[in-house]
């Protein structure tokens, strides 16, 4: 699993609740945009050893909502509403994954909702090679 899978499972979600009328985008965009729209974007993800081959990922994210008329607060509170229900769990990889640590700020009048998806994951392990047969023909001493 890996901060693609994440961020499909989140552009889904989004277009599960909101439907074709908002684009999303997951790259960085510099012109061009069609508002309304979303902007998915990771940020400092992080992954740490906790015991054995078994590691916590923790991946925050930062979704991008641009309005369609700039500065309507209005719509902006109404797409932040519908994100806490539709982010709160997400498909990946044909499992459920819990968005914990939600909030938002409007900033430029643009609305940045926060969410962190974590996870623990199990490193695989190189399976060692296993051992020859051993015949042993045993004779005692008389």
């Amino acid at each position: 699993m890996n901060l693609d899978d994440i961020t499909v499972g989140i552009s889904q979600a989004i277009y599960n609740e909101f439907g074709e009328d908002y684009t999303i985008y997951s790259d960085d965009i510099s012109q061009g945009m069609s508002e309304p729209c979303f902007l998915v974007l990771p940020i400092n993800s992080s992954r740490e050893l906790i015991v054995g081959n078994r590691y916590e990922s923790r991946n925050p994210y930062d979704i991008h909502y641009f309005p369609q008329k700039e500065n309507d607060r209005s719509e902006i509170n109404t797409v932040e509403a519908r994100l806490y229900v539709a982010l709160e769990y997400i498909t990946v990889n044909d499992g459920l994954v819990r968005g914990i640590n939600m909030n938002s700020q409007v900033t430029d009048g643009v609305l940045h909702f926060f969410v962190d998806y974590n996870m623990f994951l199990n490193k695989k392990l190189f399976a060692a090679e296993e051992m020859q047969k051993l015949s042993v023909t045993v004779k005692l001493k008389e």
